[in-house]
C-alpha cells in the first residue's frame, strides 16, 4: 500500500467517511496546491509521498459547483464567482469537498490531517515552502 493510500485510508477512518470520498477530496487539494506550488518543491514532495503522483492523475479540478450541485453548490458557485473565483479560492476548495460528498463540516479537519501526513513525510521545511505558494490554503485551515 502506498503513502497516500494509506493517508486516505486512516483519514476516513478517523472522519467517518467513504473512502471514495476521502480520495476524491483528498486529489482535489493536492491538485489546487499543485497548480500554485512552486514546481521545484511540489516534485519534490512527488518523490517522497509514495502514490501522490498517481493520485493527482484522478483529481477532480478544483471548480466550484453549479447546476445540479444543490443550493449550497449555487450559492457556493455564485460566491466564488463574486470574489473572482474560478479555479483558485478558497470557496472553490469547498465545492471540492461539496462534490466529494463529505461535505463542507468534513473539510478542515481533513485539511489538517493531510497537512500532518505531508509534513511527516516530506518534513515540515518543504511542506511549509510548498503553503507559502498557497495562502488560499492557509486560510482554509484557520
Amino acid at each position: 500500500m502506498t503513502d497516500i493510500q494509506q493517508f486516505i485510508s486512516m483519514a476516513a477512518g478517523k472522519l467517518g467517511v467513504p473512502e471514495s470520498g476521502t480520495k476524491s477530496a483528498t486529489a482535489g487539494m493536492l491538485s489546487f496546491v499543485q497548480k500554485k506550488a512552486d514546481a521545484g518543491d511540489f516534485s519534490q514532495l512527488l518523490g517522497k509521498v509514495s502514490g501522490l503522483g498517481d493520485l493527482l492523475k484522478e483529481a477532480p479540478s478544483a471548480k466550484p459547483a453549479s447546476g445540479g450541485g444543490g443550493m449550497l453548490g449555487g450559492l457556493m458557485g455564485k460566491a466564488s464567482s463574486a470574489f473572482g473565483g474560478g479555479g483558485g479560492s478558497a470557496l472553490d476548495l469547498l465545492a471540492l469537498f461539496q462534490n466529494s460528498g463529505l461535505g463542507t463540516g468534513k473539510a478542515q479537519p481533513l485539511a489538517t490531517m493531510l497537512l500532518e501526513f505531508l509534513k511527516s513525510k516530506a518534513g515540515p521545511d518543504l511542506t511549509n515552502r510548498i503553503l507559502e505558494k498557497v495562502p488560499e490554503v492557509q486560510k482554509f485551515l484557520g
